[in-house]
Protein backbone atom coordinates (compact mmCIF):
# COMPACT_ATOMS: atom_id res chain seq x y z
CA UNK A 1 0.00 0.00 0.00
CA UNK A 2 2.46 2.86 1.19
CA UNK A 3 4.61 1.78 -2.23
CA UNK A 4 1.66 2.58 -4.49
CA UNK A 5 1.31 5.41 -2.41
CA UNK A 6 5.19 6.22 -3.14
CA UNK A 7 4.56 5.71 -6.94
CA UNK A 8 1.37 8.20 -7.11
CA UNK A 9 3.24 10.91 -5.64
CA UNK A 10 6.40 10.34 -7.42
CA UNK A 11 4.80 10.14 -10.91
CA UNK A 12 2.90 13.47 -9.54
CA UNK A 13 6.03 14.80 -8.96
CA UNK A 14 7.07 14.14 -12.43
CA UNK A 15 4.20 15.12 -13.88
CA UNK A 16 4.47 18.50 -12.58
CA UNK A 17 7.81 19.04 -12.58
CA UNK A 18 8.40 17.64 -16.18
CA UNK A 19 5.25 19.00 -18.21
CA UNK A 20 5.62 22.85 -17.39
CA UNK A 21 5.08 24.57 -20.50
CA UNK A 22 7.83 26.91 -21.42
CA UNK A 23 7.51 30.92 -21.09
CA UNK A 24 5.60 31.91 -24.34
CA UNK A 25 7.68 33.89 -26.47
CA UNK A 26 7.75 37.54 -27.42
CA UNK A 27 5.89 36.28 -30.45
CA UNK A 28 3.34 34.22 -28.85
CA UNK A 29 2.39 37.26 -26.23
CA UNK A 30 2.51 39.90 -29.33
CA UNK A 31 -0.20 37.31 -30.97
CA UNK A 32 -2.28 37.35 -27.71
CA UNK A 33 -2.03 41.38 -27.23
CA UNK A 34 -4.93 43.04 -27.89
CA UNK A 35 -4.74 45.58 -30.75
CA UNK A 36 -5.81 48.84 -30.30
CA UNK A 37 -6.04 51.93 -32.97
CA UNK A 38 -3.87 54.74 -32.60
CA UNK A 39 -5.51 57.35 -30.69
CA UNK A 40 -8.12 55.65 -28.98
CA UNK A 41 -9.24 56.26 -25.64
CA UNK A 42 -9.00 53.01 -24.12
CA UNK A 43 -11.15 54.48 -21.19
CA UNK A 44 -13.79 54.67 -23.92
CA UNK A 45 -13.67 50.93 -23.80
CA UNK A 46 -15.84 49.75 -20.90
CA UNK A 47 -19.08 52.30 -22.13
CA UNK A 48 -19.29 50.28 -25.49
CA UNK A 49 -21.41 47.50 -25.47
CA UNK A 50 -22.79 45.58 -28.77
CA UNK A 51 -26.14 47.54 -30.03
CA UNK A 52 -27.79 43.77 -30.35
CA UNK A 53 -27.35 42.29 -26.73
CA UNK A 54 -25.66 44.49 -24.88
CA UNK A 55 -23.22 42.66 -24.48
CA UNK A 56 -19.29 43.46 -23.47
CA UNK A 57 -17.05 44.39 -26.11
CA UNK A 58 -13.14 43.72 -26.26
CA UNK A 59 -10.58 44.51 -28.85
CA UNK A 60 -8.88 41.88 -31.13
CA UNK A 61 -5.95 40.34 -30.87
CA UNK A 62 -3.35 40.02 -33.10
CA UNK A 63 -3.29 36.47 -33.64
CA UNK A 64 -7.68 37.08 -34.46
CA UNK A 65 -6.66 40.07 -36.56
CA UNK A 66 -4.44 37.64 -39.00
CA UNK A 67 -7.51 35.19 -38.82
CA UNK A 68 -10.01 37.43 -39.46
CA UNK A 69 -7.59 39.35 -42.63
CA UNK A 70 -7.14 36.09 -43.82
CA UNK A 71 -10.84 35.09 -44.11
CA UNK A 72 -11.32 38.36 -45.28
CA UNK A 73 -9.00 38.02 -47.82
CA UNK A 74 -10.08 34.57 -49.00
CA UNK A 75 -13.48 36.15 -49.58
CA UNK A 76 -14.94 34.31 -46.73
CA UNK A 77 -15.96 36.95 -43.95
CA UNK A 78 -19.85 37.98 -44.20
CA UNK A 79 -21.34 41.16 -42.71
CA UNK A 80 -24.61 40.44 -40.97
CA UNK A 81 -26.62 41.78 -43.49
CA UNK A 82 -25.55 39.37 -45.65
CA UNK A 83 -23.13 41.10 -47.95
CA UNK A 84 -19.10 40.24 -48.18
CA UNK A 85 -16.72 42.27 -46.09
CA UNK A 86 -13.59 42.91 -48.20
CA UNK A 87 -12.09 45.60 -46.81
CA UNK A 88 -8.96 44.20 -43.99
CA UNK A 89 -9.23 45.88 -41.00
CA UNK A 90 -6.73 46.86 -38.71
CA UNK A 91 -8.43 47.01 -35.39
CA UNK A 92 -12.05 44.72 -34.45
CA UNK A 93 -14.32 45.13 -31.49
CA UNK A 94 -15.62 41.34 -30.56
CA UNK A 95 -18.35 40.73 -28.51
CA UNK A 96 -17.78 38.56 -25.43
CA UNK A 97 -19.56 35.84 -27.29
CA UNK A 98 -16.87 35.99 -30.09
CA UNK A 99 -19.16 35.35 -32.45
CA UNK A 100 -19.76 39.30 -34.14
CA UNK A 101 -17.12 41.58 -34.48
CA UNK A 102 -17.37 45.29 -34.95
CA UNK A 103 -14.98 47.56 -36.84
CA UNK A 104 -13.79 51.37 -36.79
CA UNK A 105 -13.78 53.77 -38.63
CA UNK A 106 -10.56 55.40 -37.49
CA UNK A 107 -11.19 55.20 -33.93
CA UNK A 108 -14.53 55.60 -34.05
CA UNK A 109 -16.28 52.48 -33.48
CA UNK A 110 -18.78 50.92 -35.92
CA UNK A 111 -21.62 50.06 -33.87
CA UNK A 112 -23.99 49.38 -37.00
CA UNK A 113 -26.04 45.63 -36.54
CA UNK A 114 -26.12 44.79 -39.92
CA UNK A 115 -22.70 46.20 -40.92
CA UNK A 116 -21.33 43.85 -37.95
CA UNK A 117 -19.02 40.97 -39.00
CA UNK A 118 -20.28 37.59 -38.50
CA UNK A 119 -17.37 35.43 -37.04
CA UNK A 120 -18.89 32.33 -36.29
CA UNK A 121 -22.02 31.26 -38.30
CA UNK A 122 -23.85 29.64 -36.31
CA UNK A 123 -25.14 33.31 -34.59
CA UNK A 124 -28.01 33.52 -36.60
CA UNK A 125 -29.76 36.71 -38.03
CA UNK A 126 -29.82 39.34 -35.84
CA UNK A 127 -33.37 40.85 -33.68
CA UNK A 128 -33.79 44.12 -34.23
CA UNK A 129 -36.79 45.58 -31.94
CA UNK A 130 -35.62 43.16 -28.37
CA UNK A 131 -31.86 41.88 -27.28
CA UNK A 132 -30.66 38.67 -28.07
CA UNK A 133 -30.56 36.62 -24.86
CA UNK A 134 -29.08 32.91 -26.13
Amino acid sequence: MRSSILSIVGLLTLCLVGCRRAAPSDAEKAQATPVFPAGFNQSQLATLKCPENASVLRFATRGELDEINHRIAAGKLKKWNGAPHTDLVEALLIRADGQIAYRLDGVVPVLDILEALVLDERVGHPKHKEPRTK
